[in-house]
């Protein structure tokens, strides 16, 4: 059930009918999954911004994930775009392309009962440090139901395109201490899907001061359908999850939290 490596091979066949997480392992695996997309997003600029595209090889195939640069030489991402086998791992910053040096995956992944893969987070090491406003983590407010995020990344749209950068917001629906979820119910909000695997789901709001915070407050793991059209859910692993916080706070030195 995880959500959704696109198969740049594929891209002729990319219409939204086509199960394009056939293209993935299954999560029950636990090595490399599916992917996904923003559905009913906007296109936004990708120059300088910090949510990056992470192209792979793997097994002689192409595939793109999302992911977003929490420091000037790491990128935070899921650990199912990655696995355990991902050959020739590069990133995009607009049109920058960046080598990646090292990957450093969690090392408690795991499967649980519902069939979604727990600690689903990787670092990827640039081979030189990118120039790019980079995002923080927000951990000073848990996720909460009812909260509105910016979900961003290069997955497929509805119409079957994908590699180009879009941004929409959805609502939280429900919350655990691993993920938590949106429910794709409404036109005033958009969804994720494939591709946009391992992209941000960014929080804004005022703490009692009035100061406004905003950062990561999730990454894209994976989803219910593979349309990603309504009732789909999206699951989002929760960084704040103590296990996944350690991991990222011991291995991105530098990183800002709000």
């Amino acid at each position: 059930m995880n959500r959704r490596l696109i198969a740049l091979l594929a891209a002729s066949v990319a219409a939204i009918s086509v199960p394009i997480l056939g293209y993935a392992e299954s999560a029950a695996t636990a090595s490399t999954p599916r992917i996904p997309r923003i559905v009913n997003g906007s296109r936004v600029s990708s120059t300088n911004s910090p949510v990056v595209r992470v192209n792979l090889n793997q097994n002689g195939e192409q595939y793109i994930c999302s992911g977003a640069l929490i420091t000037p030489k790491v990128v935070l991402t899921a650990w199912h775009c990655v696995g355990r086998r991902a050959r020739s791992l590069t990133v995009f910053i607009g049109r920058k392309r960046f080598t990646v040096a090292r990957v450093k995956v969690h090392p408690k992944v795991s499967v649980d009962a519902r069939g979604l893969i727990k600690n689903d987070v990787a670092l990827l090491y640039l081979a030189k440090s990118a120039t790019t406003p980079r995002l923080s983590l927000l951990t000073s407010r848990p996720p909460q139901a009812n909260d509105t995020v910016s979900v961003i990344g290069y997955g497929l749209d509805e119409y079957g395109d994908f590699g180009v950068l879009r941004q929409g917001v959805a609502r939280i629906d429900q919350v655990d201490g691993q993920f938590f979820q949106t429910l794709f119910d409404s036109f005033l909000q958009a969804n994720s899907c494939s591709g946009d695997s391992g992209g941000p789901a960014i929080l804004s709001y005022r703490d009692a001061s009035g100061q406004l915070r905003n950062g990561i407050i999730g990454t894209v793991s994976t989803g219910t359908t593979n349309d990603c059209l309504f009732g789909d859910r999206t699951f989002y692993v929760n960084i704040q999850s103590p296990e996944v916080l350690q991991f990222i706070r011991a291995n991105a030195s530098g990183v800002r939290q709000q």
